[in-house]
């Protein structure tokens, strides 16, 4: 039976009782359904990412309500800023609260494809993980009216798989954002900026929020100054706008950074790292996409062979993609390269990638995914005789007869360690982990029977 269902049945002091109850020892359990949306009680003891007292200070003491999910069939929303639920007036919180939930990673808005627009009336909050995807009918979104900020995620995005989605305006709004978000929107070639994007300058472009296009300041019906990649590298409360893109030809040399990148295919937008112009950096980002000089966008799809071949200067990579192919000796020879960081679990690594460099540290980091594609290839780090640890992150579901080839790690140092990471989590008991153990040290013996390690030597998690 329903809590509504349940409260029509009790007696009126009962009644009240309950709404006291209800409203002062919340759960993830408290909600019920009004109006097409589902309402959720605030309860600070399951607050995601933001404290009670961040909460008070930011929109006031009034009681809070959190608007969790829509399930209706309207073509034009507007979020409302206030939920009457059994006789008590919230002001609604548009959020993740229930951090323990197993709803948690729903999203607010999904396979909608009735919605075409969707608002904010004035003054409702707003921290999200999820909140759009898959609605295909979607053109416009207008964060105006929402008080507070918008927070993406590696996991959780905010707006994705919206192909129609054509217009955002983020104008006065504190927004968070994550890579990914704004995946799959191919239509998206006008935003309004936010007004402040906190850690703006501290973030890497690899964590940014990385546009469908490339898009410049648009004025007066004009494109004006650079193009710009990510939503954080735009000014605040601006309009930007996307050019039609044109594709260079394929071979096409294309100069971005300081490094220099061939044109494999102008139809798919695909282009191959070829290596530094001039001296190369000491500490190196490749990230998975460039624009040209004409603000088109280009995939990252392979690093060439040789393209850092016996280079003297390069001593930190790291490498943020979704299936680069690293072929033959592209790093091969690099004496003062000591660091490797690989976020990619569809990374293929050719033979002799990284052959005889000075790597003493790899890390491959897989965000916790369960379908791994990664290729270390036959000799990859072969004779990189300061190699002393190897570290898998997040990649403990690996096939290590399909991730770890022959003599790949041939030559290292010996008992090297092998680390495995994120599988941990605060406070989680040792049981979490009883099935990976043995796997961990299955992976590290095929390392040293097959990989051509000697000794190496299992760090397993420990909870």
């Amino acid at each position: 039976m329903s809590l509504k269902s349940f409260l029509t049945k009790i007696p009126i002091i009962a009644f009240l009782s309950m709404v006291v109850l209800f409203k002062t020892n919340a759960s993830a359990a408290d909600t019920v359904w009004q109006n097409d949306y589902e309402y959720k009680l605030f309860d600070p003891n399951y607050l995601s990412g933001m404290s009670k007292a961040n909460i008070e200070a930011l929109f006031g003491t009034e009681p809070l309500i959190q608007l969790h999910r829509y399930k209706g069939n309207e073509t034009i929303i507007r979020i409302p800023a206030t939920a009457t639920v059994y006789g008590e007036t919230y002001k609604t919180y548009l959020g993740n609260l229930y951090s323990n939930d197993k709803d948690n990673s729903i999203p607010f808005f999904e396979n909608a494809p009735e919605i075409e627009s969707i608002s904010f009336e004035d003054g409702c909050i707003m921290n999200r993980l999820n909140f759009v995807t898959n609605c295909t009918s979607l053109k416009t979104l207008d964060f105006t009216g929402s008080v507070g900020f918008l927070r993406g995620h590696v996991h959780h995005s905010n707006i994705n798989d919206c192909p129609n989605l054509e217009y955002i305006n983020y104008y006065g709004v504190i927004f968070v954002g994550e890579r990914n978000n704004l995946k799959n929107c191919k239509s998206l070639k006008r935003i309004t900026t936010p007004a402040e994007i906190p850690y703006r300058k501290d973030r890497s472009d690899h964590e940014k929020t990385l546009l469908p296009y490339a898009m410049f300041v648009y004025k007066d019906s004009t494109y004006t100054g650079k193009p710009y990649l990510y939503l954080e590298d735009a000014p605040p409360n601006t309009l930007i706008a996307a050019k039609e893109a044109v594709a260079k030809p394929d071979k096409s040399i294309i100069k971005y950074n300081n490094l220099k990148y061939r044109v494999l295919s102008s139809g798919r937008k695909e282009v191959e790292l070829m290596g530094p112009i001039k001296k190369c950096p000491s500490k190196l980002i490749i990230d998975d996409t460039i624009t040209d000089e004409n603000g088109t966008i280009y995939r990252v799809k392979s690093i060439a062979k040789k393209a850092f071949y016996r280079n003297k200067q390069l001593e930190n990579l790291k490498i943020y993609n979704d299936g680069i192919t690293i072929k033959s000796k592209a790093f091969a020879d690099c004496p003062k390269l000591k660091k490797v960081f690989i976020e990619d679990h569809n990374a293929v690594l050719k033979p002799q990638a990284f052959k005889s460099s000075g790597i003493k540290k790899v890390t491959f980091y897989g965000a916790y995914v369960f379908t791994i594609d990664l290729i270390i290839g036959k000799e990859a780090f072969k004779d990189c005789t300061k190699l002393s640890e190897i570290v898998f992150d997040g990649l403990w579901r690996m096939n290590m007869k399909k991730t770890i080839k022959k003599n790949c790690f041939k030559g290292i140092k010996s008992k090297a360690m092998v680390r495995f990471t994120g599988a941990e989590g605060p406070g989680l008991p040792l049981e979490h982990f009883k099935d990976f153990h043995p796997k961990g040290k299955a992976i590290v013996k095929y390392i040293n029977k097959f990989g051509g390690a000697s000794d190496a030597k299992p760090k397993l998690p420990t909870g």
